[in-house]
């Protein structure tokens, strides 16, 4: 189960205290299933996110009996790309749901159960 929400107060005396990144562990089937997007009124999860690529975009089998993930996937069909922009000159667009994928990624790679992972089977690999 996710955290529960901070109040107001809470909130005002984190950034008081000059921390202004806010954390709180996520399981990962929490995670995937939490907000990536949110598309012409409608979230689309992170699992929808990586299995919209995986069967729309990576040409895997795509299971049309799952109603609520095609309505994601037109969702996302219709995403543009994003802008971006340093300083006064505007760089080339950059495909917001290939960012979003990056950014699943890294947070998973970081995240301090997959570190441990990594150093184990790091450990041996180099034990053999």
């Amino acid at each position: 189960m996710p955290g529960k929400a901070i109040s107001p107060e809470e909130v005002k005396a984190i950034v008081e205290q000059g921390r202004g990144d806010i954390e709180f562990p996520f399981r990962l089937a929490d995670f995937m299933q939490s907000c990536a997007v949110y598309v012409k009124g409608r979230k689309v999860s992170r699992k929808q996110l990586v299995q919209y690529v995986a069967n729309k975009k990576g040409g895997a089998h795509l299971d049309g009996s799952r109603k609520n993930d095609e309505e994601a996937y037109s969702a996302l069909d219709n995403v543009t790309d994003a802008v971006q922009v340093k300083g006064d000159e505007k760089l080339s667009p950059k495909n917001t749901i290939y960012l979003e994928l990056l950014s699943i990624g890294q947070n998973l790679t970081q995240s301090p159960d997959i570190q441990r992972f990594m150093e184990a089977a790091e450990a041996a690999l180099a034990s053999k």
